[in-house]
């Protein structure tokens, strides 16, 4: 992570755990990032471009637990 302060003093601003890339976003004005899980440790943080693999992964895994059959 760099030591890159956010704009109001707080926090670092951390880079992504999975491109490597700041987690910046001038846009949102959000610096911090995205939990990035199963794909990183959960104290990692991942920014938007990578937050929608993500996302994407975890909809996919979700609906193939949706379609296994059930015993019973």
């Amino acid at each position: 992570m760099k030591n890159i302060e956010s704009e109001s003093g707080e926090r670092p601003i951390p880079d992504c755990c999975m491109c490597g890339k700041s987690c910046r976003n001038d846009e949102t004005g959000w610096h911090h990032g995205h939990n990035p899980d199963p794909f990183c440790t959960p104290e990692g943080r991942c920014c938007d471009e990578c937050n929608k693999l993500v996302v994407a992964y975890r909809i996919q895994k979700f609906n193939e637990l949706e379609q296994e059959p059930t015993d019973g």
